[in-house]
């Protein structure tokens, strides 16, 4: 995530990583459908490159996978958020930030999930 970014390290390294964890699910249950998250922005420009070069990767891994048949969902978490509004600081959001990104989550997980149906009494 951002911490991880803003720490340093190779981000081309981190994008391996999780295509590494990414293959071990479809290993396991070619069936799945994986949602990724591009990372949101932050405050500070001096990593919002960082995660702009990550987030390109996140795209490209989900263009990837769906090219070779598998379900795959990217949601777009990068634009989600506008800076300062819905920021606690530069990096954290705030609680009308928290609700953007739940909305967006929202939309992309009904997408695939089936509604639990209501037993009648």
């Amino acid at each position: 995530g951002v911490n991880d970014l803003a720490k340093g390290g190779e981000v081309e390294r981190y994008i391996s990583d999780l295509n590494d964890t990414i293959r071990v699910i479809y290993n396991f249950n070619q069936n799945s459908t994986i949602v990724l998250a591009k990372i949101t922005l932050t405050g500070k420009e001096n990593i919002n490159g960082r995660i702009e070069t990550f987030n390109e990767g996140i795209e490209g891994l989900g263009t990837s996978w769906k090219n070779k048949g598998y379900s795959m969902i990217v949601v777009d978490m990068a634009n989600a958020l506008t800076y300062p509004e819905d920021y606690s600081d530069e990096i954290h959001p705030n609680a009308q930030g928290y609700k953007k990104m739940a909305d967006i989550w929202y939309n992309a997980l009904v997408t695939v999930l089936k509604p639990c149906e209501q037993e009648e009494e």
